[in-house]
């Protein structure tokens, strides 16, 4: 946990924005914010389930075999 707290951290200062987070890839496409960096002016969306339209069925099991790029 200290190591990517910290790597998101320091991707957000780095690159001066109000949010970077680390989530956990699921199966079914989606994907659960496992830890985040964020601005104090933002709501934090820590533990929240996300749904990227990038990730659709047909893509999904190529990604996980590092072919989607």
């Amino acid at each position: 946990d200290y190591i990517l707290n910290t790597a998101v951290a320091v991707v957000r200062d780095l690159l001066n924005v109000d949010r970077v987070f680390i989530y956990k890839f699921q199966p079914d496409g989606s994907g659960i914010v496992e830890v985040e960096s964020v601005s104090y002016q933002s709501r934090t969306i820590i533990n929240e389930v996300l749904y990227d339209p990038c990730f659709k069925e047909d893509l999904i099991d190529l990604y996980k075999h590092c072919r989607v790029s």
